[in-house]
């Protein structure tokens, strides 16, 4: 682990080079656990890949002492310990209702602050659902001995107990000086915590209160059964509080739908969860209650839900599991008798499974109950049939259930490779493939997280399996601001795939990575690609170039040609999410005609297709234009901070920083500076540390209109940045902005301003662009 400075977004970061020898699995869970846990109390990751075949992580660097922190002595008293443990458990809270067990729990992975604010970090152990593999190697402890469970001891299933073991040995140690099981050497460690219970605490530790000491010894239970079930149950039982019970009636009449919902937590906007959980539990139960019951246990039994207050979290990788498993069901049930043998269960789903064409309703369903090699139906036929299902799925937009049916054809190869029976060219490749289309075309880090995982779980090493790993790592390059090291990294080592539509995709992230670059770059590759897309000459081909070329324009400042152009992209190729992008870019296009009017109706149209997709990235970005149209059109009264928080949670930095860049010229607007320096700073943090540098150009301006008594030569260097910024309308904004508050900086605007205001209609400059119009923006520069 390494101390660095952040050069563009001008903060210290801490660096984490893992051995080259260390699996790639495990470098991924640890990095989709980061990625998935944007939560507070959780070191945050800002960038990762591989350099000359060392994998790194670049992170947050957390200035703090090992758990309890600070200069205490040992032992500690109860007193000293709340506040810190409290926070610790609110953390662990939210860490296990995303379905992550951290596994590896120690003072040294949580640092405690000055303020006893603690930050939980090291991830390389963690375990969720969606991530769940086999990669223990037989007969291996993983985690640190003096605060292991026994349960990872046995090499037994891991839960949210697990780390509250670890967190009671932790507080058992800092309480009493000593720790649960004293042991000369690793191997009595192991046997004493499997064998001999651990002294209760108040007998070696007679100042604790009598009621900690209690819940402590709890949490050291050797069976999980028995410790609290959640970290919520140890603050309620820590605070007095009885524990809520979370789950459904047992009787009573049937419930319905709308009843269903205040079960779950949300939040619905963006994402959807309480409808969703409501309306996937009713679909299961049709309401009657004792079936609700059941059916929340086994949620819960199989962690797709969990306890958040009084209430169940249900994530939407979860929803879309079940969506999915539900999904593949045929709608109507194969008749099954009683009496029938398990043999002839199994025959009469493949006699079902042989009735139905490929990728007809129920025909993966009925081929993986009636799996039998011997019987001509085996891997090869599971993993075609999961694409067939699949691929549809992804076309329309349910990206999540597509990746669910993906997720049983993997599977099923997989078991058939463990057993000896190659899939005969239906092994893993062929549903990483069409996975790797899924995530690129999310576009969101965490869905390229989870399909680069299972690339680097892949049983046999192929060219085309190295490549999709190549493709996956530059598309989340991209995602990381690393323009260049995405595209070196695909043009050196992700040859072109023999598989046309994943070519496009290939094609697709060396443009979106030539655009984190010089205009001169983009335009090259883009000149490449379209002789690629006029020599492939199919539908997708023609809407992505169409697409891309839109983009182009857009940066070029050519607006209405660039809104043209998405527009026939939105109105061609296959993929929902593609048409959802189009339009998203052609409504941003279209704003900067300052045509309101259609980019709303674009961004309502959009958001529509993306609620309809439950995309919430996508959803997210509508809203957001749909935000700044109202700012612009003077129509926003006050910030949305809902929104704001909603942003971070999409786990897309750019869609968070722009949020908050428009959130701030809102509350500046509205009189508020103090919010708006605070969101002009996070979006300047963000976007900066993205590669956006005229975006953060225009956020540091606003914040330092904002910020008080100003600093010359502050000024003097934003107004340096903007005189050269690459977006003329940027430009003059940031120096209004700056000029407003400074007068030094007057002469600048005033001799900058014909250069900045050519391309920008003169009809046009009363009217708002992001924060400022051309009109308020030359105002700041007259003489007063």
């Amino acid at each position: 682990m390494w101390e660095a400075d952040d050069l563009l977004a001008e903060v210290p970061v801490a660096v984490k080079l893992l051995d080259a020898g260390v699996e790639p699995a495990r470098a991924r869970r640890e990095v989709a656990a980061l990625r998935l846990l944007r939560l507070p109390g959780v070191v945050r990751i800002l960038d990762e890949g591989i350099v000359g075949g060392v994998p790194f992580l670049v992170m947050d660097r957390i200035a703090g002492t090992p758990f309890p922190g600070g200069a205490g002595t040992v032992p500690w008293s109860w007193s000293a310990l709340e506040g810190a443990t409290t926070l610790l458990l609110r953390t662990l809270g939210r860490i296990h209702a995303a379905g992550v067990v951290h596994r590896d729990l120690k003072p040294e992975n949580v640092l405690v602050d000055a303020e006893g604010r603690p930050t939980v970090l090291d991830f390389g152990f963690s375990f969720r659902g969606a991530l769940a593999g086999e990669l223990t190697v037989e007969g291996a402890i993983l985690g640190t001995p003096a605060y292991l469970a026994p349960e990872q001891i046995l090499g037994g299933p891991v839960s949210a107990a697990t780390d509250l073991y670890a967190l009671g040995a932790m507080l058992y140690e800092s309480l009493s000086g000593h720790c649960p099981h004293e042991a000369a050497d690793f191997a009595e460690l192991l046997r004493g915590r499997l064998t001999r219970p651990v002294t209760p605490l108040h007998e070696i530790a007679p100042r604790v209160p009598f009621a900690v000491a209690n819940l402590v010894d709890r949490m050291l239970a050797r069976v999980p059964e028995e410790r609290p079930s959640s970290a919520e149950e140890v603050l309620d039982r820590l605070h007095g509080r009885p524990a809520p019970p979370a789950g459904a009636p047992v009787a009573g009449a049937r419930v319905s739908e709308a009843e269903l919902r205040p079960l779950f937590a949300g939040p619905d906007r963006l994402f959807h969860l309480r409808e969703d959980a409501a309306r996937e539990l009713w679909a299961r139960t049709q309401g009657h209650p004792a079936r609700i019951a059941e059916e929340v246990a086994a949620w819960v039994r199989s962690g797709r839900a969990r306890r958040d207050g009084e209430r169940l979290a249900v994530d939407r990788d979860a929803l879309d599991d079940l969506e999915g498993e539900r999904a593949m069901r045929p709608s109507t049930a194969l008749e099954l008798s009683a009496r029938d043998s398990a043999e002839q269960r199994r025959a009469r789903h493949r006699a079902a499974a042989r009735e139905k064409p490929p990728g007809d309703e129920g025909r993966l369903f009925h081929l993986i109950a009636g799996q039998d090699e011997r019987h001509g139906i085996g891997a090869a036929q599971i993993a075609a049939e999961a694409v067939a299902t699949a691929l549809p799925l992804a076309h329309a937009g349910r990206l999540g259930p597509a990746v669910a049916a993906l997720s049983e054809g993997l599977l099923a190869a997989r078991r058939s490779a463990r057993r000896g029976r190659a899939a005969e060219g239906w092994g893993e490749a062929r549903p990483l493939g069409i996975w790797a289309q899924i995530a690129i075309s999310d576009g969101t880090p965490r869905a390229l997280d989870r399909v680069l995982y299972e690339v680097c779980r892949a049983g046999e090493r192929t060219a085309e399996i190295a490549g999709l790993e190549g493709l996956i790592r530059a598309a989340l390059a991209v995602r990381t601001a690393a323009g260049d090291r995405s595209l070196a990294l695909l043009d050196a080592s992700v040859a072109p795939f023999a598989d046309p539509e994943l070519d496009r995709f290939r094609q697709h992230v060396r443009v979106l990575a030539a655009r984190r670059g010089p205009a001169e770059r983009e335009e090259a590759v883009l000149a490449e690609v379209a002789a690629w897309a006029t020599a492939r000459g199919d539908e997708d081909a023609e809407a992505s170039l169409a697409d891309w070329l839109g983009r182009l324009r857009y940066r070029q400042g050519r607006f209405a040609e660039a809104a043209e152009l998405h527009a026939c992209a939105a109105e061609g190729g296959r993929w929902a999410t593609a048409r959802i992008d189009a339009r998203l870019n052609g409504a941003s296009a279209r704003m900067e005609c300052f045509s309101f009017d259609a980019a709303r109706a674009e961004a309502e149209a959009g958001r529509a297709l993306a609620r309809r997709s439950r995309h919430a990235y996508f959803e997210g970005r509508a809203e957001w234009i749909l935000r700044t149209i109202a700012y612009r059109s003077g129509l926003a009264e006050a910030p949305d901070h809902e929104l704001v928080e909603l942003a971070a949670r999409v786990d897309v930095s750019f869609l968070e920083g722009a949020v908050c860049l428009t959130e701030g010229a809102v509350a500046w607007r509205a009189g508020r500076p103090g919010e708006a320096l605070d969101l002009a700073r996070r979006a300047a943090r963000i976007l900066a540390g993205k590669g956006r540098e005229a975006g953060a150009l225009l956020a540091r301006s606003l914040a330092f209109a904002c910020g008080g008594a100003p600093a010359e030569a502050e000024a003097l260097s934003l107004a340096e940045q903007a005189v050269r910024c690459p977006a003329p309308g940027i430009g003059i904004q940031a120096l209004g902005l700056v000029a407003g508050v400074c007068p030094a900086v007057r002469p600048a605007l005033r001799e900058a301003a014909d250069s900045l205001t050519a391309a920008i209609p003169r009809r046009r400059w009363d009217e708002r662009m992001d924060i400022l119009s051309v009109a308020e923006a030359l105002a700041a520069g007259e003489p007063r």
